[in-house]
């Protein structure tokens, strides 16, 4: 009797682990981001070309760029920010499984990086 309250103690407690393990906080992503662009054609191309992004319709009404886990929203502006610096966004950071190669293989389809 012992014996099987103690397993069936630690059934729950395995149970209630694996539950709070499951619904636990999700890794993080983007849903969508947007990007202003004095050649949204020119734009779209280079996302799709190099990361793979499909065109799409985000929701059912704007154009725009499917990734695997969001969307890319091209804007038309008149002429690019004078200064990197003063705009909200930095970078977009998109990660690979192998970054080296990754990097190589951009580099070799002629992607440009500005280091920082």
């Amino acid at each position: 009797m012992r014996r099987a309250l103690l397993v069936g103690t630690f059934v729950v407690i395995a149970a209630s682990v694996a539950f709070v393990q499951e619904s636990g906080p999700k890794p993080a992503h983007f849903h969508h981001v947007h990007v202003n662009s004095t050649d949204p054609a020119k734009t779209q191309e280079f996302y799709e070309k190099t990361f793979g992004a499909q065109p799409v319709k985000f929701k059912d009404r704007t154009d725009a760029l499917f990734t695997s886990r969001g969307f890319i929203l091209i804007n038309k502006v008149a002429q690019a920010p004078k200064d990197l610096e003063t705009t909200a966004v930095r970078h977009i950071g998109w990660a690979g499984i192998d970054g080296p190669n990754e990097f190589a293989r951009l580099k070799e389809k002629g992607t440009s990086f500005t280091p920082r």
